[in-house]
């Protein structure tokens, strides 16, 4: 639903540009109409009104939608009919390159491992726990929702969640929505955190990170 939102809010002033423009239709989109919008959103001013103009971040946000209609063009009456960005990522044609885009600081190794090992132990100890809760949360909504319980469905929710008497990383009883979706969120973080750690210790250090067990 967010992805809905924020492509929603760039599309209302990408069919402005459209009309003035004289471009009637996303199918009318080409390489040229591209370099336009460009043009158009770079000369743009920013949050802060006259002050600056459209961040490249910004810019991005535009173009993706351009390219998401391209590549959804087969289920859509109304899209782009070539690649509006055949040569470039969506970053390159905003205009953000390594030199401006800014770095990661350096993570110190102790803090690294530390961080590495405690992600681990997320997803190994508590991983099933927690997914076992989400999906008994989001299946007892469903069933709710679908037998009309309407608000109904979140005591609906609790109970299940109680009978369970599933228990977080911490000890916290995993009773309630806010509860199992914050240990949820916690632990697609620790996912990245293990993903971005075993792509790093492919290159560096050779043999990966001492102290972490890989397996």
């Amino acid at each position: 639903m967010h992805t809905i939102h924020t492509r929603a809010a760039v599309l209302k002033p990408l069919l402005i540009w459209m009309a003035v423009d004289g471009i009637a239709s996303f199918a009318e989109f080409d390489l040229g109409a591209v370099e336009r919008l460009t043009r158009w959103l770079r000369a743009r001013p920013g949050r802060r009104g006259g002050r600056g103009q459209l961040a490249p971040a910004s810019i991005v946000g535009y173009l993706i939608v351009v390219k998401d209609l391209y590549r959804q063009r087969t289920k859509l009456d109304d899209a782009p009919l070539v690649d509006p960005l055949p040569l470039e990522t969506t970053y390159e044609a905003a205009g953000i390159t390594r030199a401006n885009r800014g770095a990661i600081p350096f993570i110190p190794d102790p803090i690294a491992v530390d961080l590495l090992s405690k992600a681990l132990s997320w997803i190994e100890d508590y991983g099933n726990t927690i997914v076992a809760a989400e999906t008994l949360r989001f299946r007892t909504r469903a069933a709710a929702v679908a037998a009309g319980r309407g608000r109904g469905a979140s005591d609906d929710v609790r109970r299940a969640l109680c009978q369970a008497a599933l228990v977080g990383p911490s000890g916290e009883p995993l009773d309630g929505a806010y509860a199992v979706q914050k240990a949820a969120s916690h632990l697609v973080e620790a996912c990245f955190i293990v993903i971005a750690g075993f792509v790093v210790s492919v290159a560096w250090p050779p043999h990966g990170f001492p102290g972490v067990e890989y397996g």
